[in-house]
């Protein structure tokens, strides 16, 4: 079987049976270099060492229950941004017992600074009145004893507890006054600021 034309000389058979041959070794080569190029793996960017990381841990100020988490593990977050949020109605019932003792404590401060009641007063003055009063009548009955004694009628032992009933009724007087006079005031500065 020839390819040849009739008019071309008989070299030229050679010349053509070559030029099929190497154009298949190029076309093969080439094949087999596009194969292999496409069988390496693609290059990563590889260094060598070690890399250093400052690990934040995060936690709330407060113990609670998580009721919303904003990121993930390993997320970038900017500053400032919003990360989680914790049930906060412990934190609130705290904060609000807090004002209820601050609360408490203003009031009995007060009260401290006022002193006692009007009627507590008023019940102290008639204790005093009472106290006034039997102080003038224990002292009325030792002068009457006295003089009883003074003119021989009556014997000086009675007069001893008269004596002693007089002076009971004047301590009594001072009493009923240091409790008035206390009453009026309000509490020790020590009981205040203690």
């Amino acid at each position: 079987m020839t390819l040849l034309s009739p008019k071309l000389p008989a070299v030229v058979p050679a010349v053509l049976s070559r030029t099929p041959r190497r154009l298949l070794c190029t076309l093969g080569a080439l094949g087999a270099l596009a194969l292999l190029s496409a069988c390496q793996a693609p290059q990563d960017t590889a260094f060598s060492g070690y890399a250093e990381v400052d690990l934040v841990y995060l936690a709330p100020a407060n113990a609670g229950v998580l009721q919303q988490l904003n990121v993930e593990r390993g997320e970038h977050v900017l500053a400032g941004a919003p990360l989680f949020q914790v049930d906060d109605r412990a934190e609130s019932y705290s904060r609000q017992a807090a004002e209820a003792q601050q609360q408490r404590a203003a009031a009995q401060l007060a009260d401290l600074n006022k002193g006692r009641r009007k009627e507590e007063i008023r019940a102290l003055e008639a204790q005093l009145t009472q106290a006034r009063a039997a102080l003038d009548l224990s002292t009325a009955q030792l002068q009457r004893q006295r003089e009883l004694v003074h003119q021989g009628f009556t014997s000086a032992a009675q007069l001893d507890d008269l004596d002693a009933a007089q002076r009971r009724d004047a301590a009594r007087v001072k009493e009923a006054q240091a409790q008035l006079a206390l009453a009026r005031e309000a509490a020790r500065p020590d009981t205040i600021h203690g």
